[in-house]
């Protein structure tokens, strides 16, 4: 694994502690960390479902999904009703203190208690190294809202995701940063395998039957036998255990050149694209001759490139794989168009609005995946 082809960002995730249980007691006066509460369903029903716990409760052996009736009946435990709208205000407020930190296009909000900044452009502004930066935001949603967060650093956002999973969160500190120098030691140390992001206990059992029973294994197969055994989940599952994700990546609205074959050689189209089910899905116009040269010759080729002059960011994704042709799919062709041009259809250009059912989908499975990260150095 050459690490200087590999995407280089500063990616940081955030997680709240125990985030429902946490603000439940911030809005009673209590100190989450010193507090035992817990977050029910419907407190009347004995049967009702724990929706979350504070650590000192989980330490007691309750925690998400147990029933109120193992909740032991005592003065010191708080049994509250969740409370939504609170959850959401205090969500909405800490992404906001984050977004002092980037630009709103590096931030993405994971779930209601997680979330992704890339810092790789702001960093300096703040800070002189990413845990330096990663302290300083914790501390300061802390110091605005009592909150507890951890923060997993990385150069992509599934190091940076794991990072905060299997170090942030057991660390005294409550920050972890992982390196492509660090995946030897510390991402092929997890185990079991199923407890690696991605991996189902049935996909572990798939692997076991291929000899392969570790992280370790997994990132030194082939990934031909792996392609074999998953299809295109094989390649990710590889690359996944070498410390590379492209899916932050492929969901950026970036421009595509798909390159088919023709009776007078390749010829190459720009084209938007949509990521979902391990496919990238391009639309074809009654205008466009690419579908046409698909359904002679499935073999199809495309390089995404992601390039910031501003940053000096260059990030190259190239696939190799077979294309089809496919019926046209309105609601697809909608998650496609809100990618680009926003979620709000009525803001959209009219060309985009009402779709000729003529059109197509270009189906694209790849097969082989080349990512490369060719960034330079930018004098400020």
């Amino acid at each position: 694994m050459d690490d200087g082809k590999l995407p280089n960002r500063v990616i940081i995730c955030i997680d709240m502690k125990s985030f429902f249980a946490s603000v439940s007691s911030v809005i009673r006066g209590l100190n989450p960390l010193k507090t035992r509460l817990a977050v029910v369903g419907d407190i009347k029903r004995s049967g009702s479902v724990v929706l979350a716990a504070t650590p000192l409760l989980k330490k007691e052996g309750i925690k998400t999904g147990s029933r109120l009736f193992d909740i032991p009946k005592r003065k010191d435990i708080h049994v509250v009703h969740p409370s939504m709208e609170r959850y959401i205000k205090a969500s909405n407020y800490i992404s906001s203190l984050v977004l002092q930190y980037v630009a709103p296009e590096d931030f993405h909000a994971y779930s209601i208690d997680e979330l992704f900044i890339d810092a790789t452009a702001s960093l300096h502004l703040f800070a002189k190294t990413p845990e330096e930066l990663a302290h300083k935001i914790i501390n300061e949603i802390y110091r605005k809202t009592r909150l507890t967060a951890t923060a997993g650093i990385g150069p992509n956002l599934l190091l940076a995701k794991v990072s905060l999973d299997y170090e942030a969160k057991n660390s005294p500190t409550g920050v972890a940063y992982w390196r492509y120098e660090d995946i030897p030691f510390k991402l092929w140390s997890i185990h079991p395998m199923k407890d690696f992001w991605g991996i189902s206990s049935a996909t572990e059992r798939r692997l076991n039957r291929l000899g392969i029973h570790s992280i370790k294994e997994l990132a030194l197969s082939s990934k031909e036998m792996l392609q074999q055994e998953f299809g295109i989940l094989g390649e990710e599952l590889h690359q996944h255990a070498n410390g590379i994700d492209l899916d932050k990546f492929l969901h950026k609205p970036l421009f595509a050149h798909l390159s088919t074959a023709s009776s007078e050689g390749p010829r190459e189209s720009p084209v938007w694209f949509f990521w979902e089910e391990k496919c990238l899905w391009i639309i074809g116009t009654p205008g466009d001759t690419f579908p046409l040269r698909i359904d002679k010759n499935r073999n199809c080729a495309i390089g995404i490139v992601d390039f910031d002059p501003a940053t000096g960011k260059v990030l190259h994704a190239g696939f190799r794989g077979k294309a089809t042709v496919e019926p046209f799919n309105f609601d697809l062709a909608k998650r496609l168009f809100a990618k680009y041009l926003g979620s709000n259809e009525k803001d959209w250009d009219s060309r985009f609005k009402n779709q000729d059912p003529k059109n197509v989908f270009i189906r694209f499975a790849p097969e082989t995946v080349v990512v490369r990260d060719q960034s330079y150095n930018v004098n400020r």
